[in-house]
């Protein structure tokens, strides 16, 4: 993991430094890149990178993510760029980690998000 401190302090070159979160995750959506990756989270947005370098894969502002779905074992992410949408299924055993990472980061720069799964009827709705 020295590798990924290292990406930490210097994945962005800004006056303005933010911490960046750096997690080991798998991929198969895409043949394009390698199974293993890194998925570093930080008040800009996200990246995926290959295990070991520090070129970005792809990069998404938080305001390009459409959803963002934890699962026990997989995390979902709905992204739009330049009119087009992209679905990112990454395999991780933290993915309600990184989900409420990014929450956290969007809500502090936009203010309380909605649920990217709404509840089941009836659960938690008010009475007329």
């Amino acid at each position: 993991m020295q590798a990924a401190s290292a990406l930490a302090l210097d994945m962005h070159h800004d006056p303005y430094p933010s911490r960046v979160t750096v997690f080991d995750i798998m991929q198969s959506f895409t043949s394009n890149w390698p199974r293993a990756l890194w998925l570093a989270v930080d008040a800009r947005g996200l990246t995926l990178l290959r295990r070991g370098a520090r070129a970005a894969l792809v990069s998404h502002d938080h305001d390009q993510l459409l959803a963002v779905s934890p699962a026990p074992r997989a995390l979902l992410l709905v992204t739009r760029a330049d009119r087009k949408h992209a679905k990112l299924v990454l395999s991780t055993d933290q993915a309600y980690q990184i989900a409420t990472l990014i929450k956290d980061y969007i809500e502090a720069v936009r203010g309380p998000v909605s649920p990217a799964v709404a509840e089941p009827s009836g659960a938690g709705a008010r009475p007329s």
